[in-house]
């Protein structure tokens, strides 16, 4: 998430408060806590982006000034690719042969086509 949701922003103040509201939400002690990927779709997958912009991310800043979607969409595009290809956490995510075979797709979700991400 704090990939998606620092492209155009700074990432301090900006992400690192997205990302405290979101922990906060979860339940979490920190943005630092682990959460897992299917954790999360099994609990937001049926909420559109817009109303997790706004209700989760209390954010609506979009992946590009033109043509963009909402960051929101982004991030759920991006963890459907993760869980897809059996990443669930931070262990999955580090593994070279996992990450490797869902770059294709990752290059796909809308403002991540530049493979900066």
């Amino acid at each position: 998430m704090s990939a998606i949701f620092s492209i155009r922003s700074k990432y301090n103040p900006t992400t690192i408060n997205v990302l405290e509201r979101i922990a906060k939400t979860l339940g979490l002690e920190s943005r630092f806590e682990a959460y897992g990927v299917s954790d999360f779709l099994a609990k937001y997958k049926d909420i559109s982006a817009d109303e997790l912009a706004i209700n989760l991310f209390s954010n609506k800043q979009r992946t590009s000034t033109s043509n963009g979607v909402l960051k929101a969409q982004a991030v759920m595009e991006a963890l459907s690719v993760m869980n897809q290809h059996g990443i669930d956490t931070i262990d999955d995510f580090n593994d070279l042969s996992k990450k490797s075979v869902m770059e294709i797709e990752w290059l796909k979700v809308k403002g991540q086509s530049s493979g900066l991400t």
